[in-house]
């Protein structure tokens, strides 16, 4: 068995010493820089073929070496409201405005336009759809929102058949205001 021994083989004089740390400090330096994209720019892969190369866009690179643009825009919010009136009997909605106010005043609007006397926004919602059941004897209704049509029309007719104690109900306004992409 072989006696090893702590520290053997290291310099022990200055100049061994000097030595010593040249040859650990050239080994430390790289040979040559290492590109992970071979030969070609950053963003760019090696591409070759028999007697070729060359360099190809990486992803997210277009063919100008630029980063290639995200569509620049956003989804605009666009608000309903639904405004009925008790005395004469009235009922509309507004859809499609950029806010709750602005739709609430439009529906307001349009319910004392069609004659209505106590117009006042029962309903709002947005970037969805809206369905108002009525009752045909009763004439309670119930107004749904929901993320389709065919939700929101099914929501309300549960609740109106509900509220009229089963009589016949049938949907009168199904509407949407959805979002809409605005560009920057």
């Amino acid at each position: 068995m072989e006696e090893f021994k702590v520290g053997a083989g290291l310099p022990t004089s200055g100049i061994e010493m000097n030595k010593f740390l040249l040859a650990a400090i050239l080994f430390a330096l790289p040979i040559e820089y290492v590109h992970a994209e071979g030969n070609c720019p950053p963003g760019y892969f090696p591409q070759s073929g028999p007697g070729w190369q060359g360099c190809a866009p990486g992803p997210g690179v277009n063919a100008s070496g630029n980063a290639a643009s995200r569509p620049g825009g956003y989804w605009q919010r666009t608000w309903g409201a639904v405004a009925t009136s008790l005395n004469p009997p009235a009922g509309v909605t507004a859809k499609g405005f950029a806010s709750k106010k602005e739709a609430i005043a439009a529906a307001v609007a349009a319910c004392k336009q069609k004659g209505g006397g106590d117009c006042r926004s029962t309903f709002t919602y947005f970037n969805q759809c809206v369905a108002i059941a009525q009752g045909r004897e009763q004439g309670v209704s119930m107004t749904s929102a929901a993320g389709s049509v065919e939700r929101a029309s099914e929501l309300a007719m549960s609740g109106c058949q509900k509220d009229n104690a089963g009589h016949t109900c049938q949907v009168v306004v199904a509407e949407c205001s959805e979002p809409y992409y605005q560009s920057y």
